[in-house]
Parts: structure tokens; sequence; C-alpha cells
């Protein structure tokens, strides 16, 4: 993950995640991304991680991949 990244403010992540251009090779990519993000300032960031994870298209995810 970029520091650019990590800085994202929530209105960008949630934008970034809702788009279906994304490009991640795997859904997982994005749900690890989504961990990043939020582990990265979790004290301020504890609060978006229902609607972070809202985003995240886990129907496109195996049983495994989720485990």
């Amino acid at each position: 993950m970029t520091k650019q990244f990590l800085d994202l403010e929530i209105e960008q992540i949630l934008e970034l995640f809702s788009s279906n251009e994304l490009g991640a090779r795997s859904e997982v990519i994005v749900f690890l991304a989504a961990l990043k993000w939020i582990s990265h300032n979790y004290l301020e960031r504890e609060e978006y991680i229902v609607s972070v994870f809202e985003r995240i298209r886990f129907p496109l995810m195996s049983k495994e991949e989720i485990l």
C-alpha cells in the first residue's frame, strides 16, 4: 500500500471501492486494502468499518478466500 492510498479520506475510499472499474485482479485484494486502510488509523476509522465493508463484493470471493 502506498502512503497516498493510506491517507485517502473516507469519501475517496467509498468512491474507489464502489467503482466497477477498480481493476483489481481479485476482490480479496480489495478486502485486504480495506483492512490496511482501516488499520492504518484504526481509532479514527473504526466508525467507517461497516460503510467500507458494504462496498466489498463478498459474493465474488470464495469461501476459502473469506476464511
